[in-house]
């Protein structure tokens, strides 16, 4: 059995290989993270279950802070707890079909209600459509948090968790890390960050793999911040790393709060892409989901044109005549994100993300 300590001050790092589970090498699992890309021309399927995302404790809290106050952001959180309660687990499947930076689609569905959010983006434009309706872009145009920069770093979050596990987030500041090393491979670990929490982890070294099974963050009282587990470690060739198929998130030590699961990755033919990824038309059908486009907010022009099919199936086209084209693209699509969701989803998550550290959207 070995045990090890070492202090880490954002230093370079070394030459030479650290050992499996040493603290050096836990220092460059973290430090690679931020170098995460994702390959190219690459097919990927996953699911994600919501449980729930607050406590008893945490909702009543949320609930008296919101008490009266409409427009309050975690009133957004409260809505969503509500609706895992009462309807139970929500469930969204994705696909990415991802050639590079410039060429990707990534399409969220809701098999329970049918609802759907898909995302493309090519030759500079962006473009999303919903179950309601679809908007169109281009880099420049794109509202606020919309950007296909985002997208891209939202998805490759999530490709980056199932890779690297719990050292998916890059740490950029001094911390202490140990290490220990038992019988039959039994490992654990210990970061003690600078703003005071703890960080445990548990897992097993077989060989040049150390498979983390779980990932504890406690602050320095010992209150649970955070609990990952996760399973089923294997080598994934077109992904060129090993990878966890199932990452649980629990919200205690005994209720599940958010489940992840790898479906599976493919090579992506650049044809199969091009077939999707032009960009929604009114009163036509999306060719992948076969459904006609009832209506498309179209930004390009800075001033935003609206396209909605009329009952008679032609296309009525409005033109708004607001001073600020800017305060009208976020308003037009706020209510399209609102109709399909996206944005109670964001926001809870980008919440949790800053108050759970270490494990994520």
């Amino acid at each position: 059995m070995f045990f090890i300590a070492i202090c880490v001050c954002l230093v370079s790092p070394g030459a030479f290989a650290a050992e499996v589970g040493s603290p050096a090498w836990v220092e460059e699992q973290l430090r690679a993270s931020a170098d995460f890309r994702l390959p190219k021309t690459i097919r990927v399927r996953w699911r994600r279950t919501h449980y729930r995302n607050m406590t008893d404790e945490e909702l009543a809290s949320a609930e008296r802070k919101t008490a009266g106050k409409p427009d309050s952001s975690v009133r957004l959180r409260v809505e969503f707890e509500r609706r895992l309660i009462e309807e139970g687990p929500i469930i969204h499947e994705f696909e990415l079909l991802y050639e590079n930076p410039s060429r990707w689609r990534i399409n969220r569905s809701e098999p329970a209600t049918g609802k759907f959010v898909d995302t493309g983006y090519s030759n500079g434009q962006m473009w999303q459509n919903t179950d309601s309706g679809a908007n169109l872009s281009e880099k420049q145009t794109a509202p606020p948090g919309y950007e296909p920069e985002t997208r891209i770093a939202d998805f490759t979050t999530v490709i980056r968790r199932f890779c690297l596990g719990p050292f998916a987030h890059s740490l950029q500041f001094t911390f202490q890390a140990e290490a220990e090393s038992g019988d039959g491979g039994a490992w654990t670990g210990r970061v003690y960050w600078k703003n005071d929490r703890i960080w445990k982890l548990r897992g097993v070294v077989a060989g040049d793999n150390l498979v983390v099974q779980d990932n504890r963050i406690e602050d320095s009282e010992g209150a649970l911040l955070a609990l990952g587990r996760y399973f089923d470690y294997q080598q994934d060739d077109i992904l060129g790393h090993s990878v966890y198929h199932r990452i649980e998130y629990w919200i205690s030590d005994e209720e599940l709060g958010r489940v992840w699961e790898l479906i599976s990755v493919e090579p992506l033919d650049p044809k199969d892409l091009d077939a999707v990824l032009d960009p929604p038309k009114a009163g036509q059908a999306e060719p992948m989901r076969g459904r006609i486009v009832p209506m498309l907010v179209d930004y390009r022009g800075g001033e935003p044109v609206v396209r909605v099919v009329d009952e008679q199936g032609g296309i009525e086209v409005r033109k708004t005549n607001e001073s600020d084209p800017r305060a009208v693209s976020r308003a037009a699509w706020r209510i399209i994100a609102w109709v399909s969701a996206l944005l109670v989803l964001v926001a809870m998550l980008m919440i949790w993300r800053s108050r759970r550290p270490g494990l994520g959207v």
